[in-house]
């Protein structure tokens, strides 16, 4: 026979919380009494009462107890839903001090065991009343033996008998206050661990955008980056299926290029299902052609259940990419909605920088992924890194310090709501990349600063001196460049609340003034560590204005702020 003892109910109950373990120590409580009492009957160390009848309560007391043992996850709840039936745990104990002698009772400290549990699940008013009621059938149980507290005065036994009484309220006022902590712990664990699942989930969210923004690097095929889209859409959002169709332009009218549809598809399925899929989504895609956006309706197949049909477009500023049909088995809430706009956002603009790469742009496109990966890396993954280890220390702390580890589970929120805010930053940067060129070098340097006081609420005032002129594409992309990673780095390291940006047209050069107030650092150091460490950040931009033929000039002292100066010469360019 085939026999484990953690199938047992009674010992599953020391997986359980807290309350239900000491509920069990209550268990071996009883054990150890009846031990007790067995071994006074032996050694005839107990009052003067018949054999027969002693022998009879140790059976009894054996059977009760073994019934709480087998069934005692089930009357723990009971108990605890329903106070009032350890009324008949009250009958039963004092029952047996009434039975055994009263006085000098082998089953008094078995007397304490209702109580134990009463202060356990009431707390302290469960304790004072469960004491109350304790020492009332005390005295009962004495009475009936003929110990009246008359007699115990006469016979000397006056201090005892006021003791015991005592001995009741003093143990019920002070198992509660273990049990009120213990009730606190159980509610902090399961706060933390809300708490640590909440998290996890967000940075796998996290995970999941840098690996697609990772696989945009890699790949030039435009299949490639559409099929990464629908997976790592449908893995974030664990949706049932994902589908993305790209539009074409005909007759001066938007509609579905068919040969573009992608669906997400697991190798188990077969081809016959992801032909029948293409024909359901594609039905459904063709209603939202003009206009793309959320509108959730219910969605039923039967063989795939039931769920909710929504749309998101894929755009690149104005410009319709796409339009992404996402089948999920609930509505999204507005987490899941700002993750697969992030993502159909970063989606959209790789689809639209591979369409560039295969239209002859290759070079320039490489170049500027080679940069946000590096910016990524720098950013983001550092990001992720910290959080991943700050889990493994909550892990460490949850049984010990779970307080501890509740507050570094809020700090790790801040970081990834920091590292969120970084990608949506990445992601602005890859949309308006050829801004400049449209509209204007100063106004897209407004525009930009506009958009990172929104994201970081960090004060930003920008000033245009000068007469502005035509500059190279490559001037004005670098110049952006050189202001962004320099804005990134007062927002992630200066802490200040005071920044400015100069943009001077001279008569020769074009200058790029970035103040701010913040604590400063080493300039030397700093540019050391970062040329060790491979990073692109002030490195990146030191070799970006050097190209040029310019310079750049980073003036910082600890706690005075810092200057950052990029000047460049424009006869040539």
């Amino acid at each position: 026979m085939d026999f484990k003892l953690s199938r047992l109910p009674f010992l599953k109950s020391l997986k359980a919380s807290g309350e239900e373990r000491v509920s069990v120590f209550l268990i071996l409580y009883r054990w150890a009494n009846w031990f007790l009492a067995l071994t006074l009957l032996s050694l005839g160390a107990v009052p003067k009462i018949p054999s027969a009848r002693a022998w009879s309560l140790i059976i009894f007391v054996f059977l009760y107890n073994f019934i709480l043992t087998a069934y005692h996850p089930l009357i723990y709840r009971r108990v605890k839903k329903q106070l009032f039936l350890l009324g008949i745990d009250y009958l039963v104990c004092f029952g047996l001090v009434a039975l055994s002698g009263g006085w000098r009772s082998p089953y008094y400290l078995y007397s304490f065991s209702p109580l134990l549990i009463a202060a356990l699940v009431g707390k302290v008013k469960g304790g004072l009343i469960g004491a109350s009621i304790s020492a009332i059938l005390n005295l009962s149980a004495l009475a009936l033996n003929g110990f009246v507290p008359q007699k115990m005065l006469e016979i000397g036994f006056g201090d005892d008998l006021i003791a015991d009484q005592l001995s009741y309220f003093l143990i019920g006022v002070f198992f509660a206050y273990p049990a009120m902590l213990m009730e606190r712990l159980d509610e902090n664990k399961a706060v933390l661990e809300r708490t640590r699942k909440k998290l996890e989930s967000q940075v796998e969210i996290l995970k999941s955008i840098y690996s697609m923004a990772t696989t945009f690097t890699l790949k030039l095929s435009l299949q490639e980056v559409m099929d990464e889209v629908v997976v790592s859409i449908k893995r974030a959002t664990k949706a049932k299926e994902a589908g993305l169709c790209l539009f074409i332009e005909r007759a001066n009218e938007l509609c579905l290029d068919l040969s573009t549809l992608t669906i997400s598809k697991s190798k188990k399925e077969l081809e016959r299902h992801s032909a029948i899929l293409r024909i359901e989504i594609l039905s459904d895609m063709e209603k939202y052609v003009e206009d793309a956006n959320y509108c959730p309706r219910p969605w039923k197949k039967k063989e795939r259940g039931e769920g909710w049909l929504m749309c998101f477009p894929l755009k690149v500023q104005d410009e319709k990419i796409g339009v992404l049909i996402v089948v999920a088995p609930k509505l999204f809430d507005d987490n899941d909605k700002m993750v697969v706009s992030t993502l159909t956002s970063l989606g959209a603009t790789a689809i639209k920088n591979t369409r560039l790469v295969e239209e002859k742009q290759k070079f320039i496109l490489v170049d500027e992924r080679k940069r946000i990966a590096g910016e990524m890396h720098d950013g983001v993954v550092q990001s992720l890194f910290g959080v991943n280890v700050g889990l493994e220390i909550c892990r460490n702390l949850l049984s010990e310090k779970p307080e501890e580890a509740i507050k570094m589970v809020e700090d790790l929120e801040g970081e990834v709501s920091l590292a969120l805010q970084e990608l949506r930053n990445y992601i602005f940067d890859l949309q308006k990349n050829h801004l400049a060129e449209s509209i204007g070098l100063a106004k897209a340097l407004n525009m930009y600063v506009n958009q990172f006081d929104e994201l970081y609420k960090v004060p930003i005032k920008f000033i245009s001196e000068g007469i502005e002129r035509d500059l190279s594409n490559d001037v004005q992309r670098k110049i952006c460049h050189i202001m962004r990673e320099t804005l990134s780095n007062v927002v992630r390291h200066a802490e200040a609340d005071c920044v400015k940006v100069k943009l001077v047209y001279g008569k020769d050069t074009v200058e790029l003034i970035i103040c701010d107030n913040g604590k400063g650092f080493d300039v030397r150091k700093t540019f050391l560590e970062a040329e060790e460490r491979g990073s692109l950040g002030l490195v990146g931009m030191k070799d970006k204005v050097e190209s040029l033929g310019g310079s750049l000039n980073i003036i910082s002292n600890i706690n005075t702020g810092t200057k950052v100066e990029a000047i460049i010469p424009t006869k040539e360019n």
